[in-house]
């Protein structure tokens, strides 16, 4: 069995690699809406590690850093024509909806569910 994929065409043969079994395990996009605007989350990966970590630091700094780091990258990736300016200027608003969703993608929705507090 090869890695290999030839696909023959008009002006010479393209060899593409087949993708490993890693491929399989990338995490499903979710497309919310908010604002009346469409949105495609990817969700983050084994490089954005560390945003996640720091969102146990003791610190409400860190935390609230970390959460504004997950939430600008998570709107980079779905618009990714967007500037940090643009990213920076979206409203307090939408805060809630954006990050509930982007926990969603990140499949930390049962931490989310955790942290709402209990009504009687």
């Amino acid at each position: 069995m090869t890695d290999e994929i030839k696909i023959k065409l008009k002006d010479g043969e393209v060899i593409l690699k087949k993708p490993s079994r890693l491929s399989k395990l990338v995490g499903e996009p979710l497309t919310v809406t908010i604002g009346g605007e469409e949105f495609t989350l990817k969700p983050l990966t084994i490089k954005d590690l560390p945003l996640l970590m720091s969102m146990n630091d003791p610190s409400l700094q860190v935390r609230n850093d970390a959460m504004i780091n997950m939430i600008s990258e998570t709107l980079k990736q779905c618009v990714p024509d967007a500037t940090i300016e643009e990213i920076n200027k979206v409203g307090l608003t939408y805060f809630r909806e954006f990050s509930e969703a982007i926990m969603k993608v990140n499949g930390l929705d049962d931490d989310l569910e955790k942290s709402k507090p209990i009504k009687e």
